[in-house]
């Protein structure tokens, strides 16, 4: 598998979900319920919109190599992109809100770079149109911005490790990858 090949799986329904069970657990042993609960929550409607949205597009858009660069196609949005965002974007936040010094910040800017790789593969592997990517981006920003303010109105029970949440994360995504297991969105639909 190439290196574009691995970037570009981290936003795979399969790999993510396993990088957002070890968000859950942590948030749910490490933080609270409802914490761990508003992610669950997020990533799924995420997941629930994108694929409504990708069943219009689907049928009454052209292909992604037969649309311009920002145009949307029936790939539109891209799953891999709105996964990516959601999953990663809340493990950013997390890091944010619970990380204290410098592993805080790791945390969030290899979540920010996830996020980034992904996007740029889905288009640079001709997947998508980068408008397919910023639409499943949108779509994301509105949960992640959603679990920022579930975030923000609770409190955590006590300082949080988040390099284990880093290292569980970590974990997941490489054994995810390794068994090469992925779902595609065109399954469903």
């Amino acid at each position: 598998m190439t290196l574009q090949g691995v970037a570009t799986n981290l936003g795979d329904l399969f790999v993510a979900s396993a990088v957002a069970g070890a968000i859950v657990v942590w948030s749910w042993l490490n933080l609270n319920r409802a914490i761990a609960a508003a992610f669950a929550v997020c990533c799924a409607s995420t997941f629930g919109v994108v694929t409504l949205i990708k069943l219009w597009t689907s049928q009454n858009l052209p292909e992604p190599h037969d649309v311009a660069l920002w145009a949307l196609s029936a790939g539109a949005p891209s799953g891999h992109a709105a996964v990516a965002c959601v999953v990663y974007g809340c493990a950013a936040a997390l890091f944010l809100k619970t990380g204290r010094g410098a592993l805080g910040g790791l945390g969030a800017l290899a979540s920010g770079v996830a996020i980034a790789l992904v996007c740029i593969t889905r288009v640079t592997l001709q997947k998508h149109s980068a408008g397919d990517v910023v639409a499943g981006v949108m779509v994301a920003g509105v949960f992640v911005w959603l679990f920022t303010r579930v975030l923000a109105a609770q409190e955590p029970r006590r300082a949080a490790p988040v390099m284990a949440l880093g290292v569980s994360m970590a974990v997941m995504a490489g054994l995810a990858l390794a068994s090469h297991l992925r779902f595609s969105s065109y399954q469903f639909l």
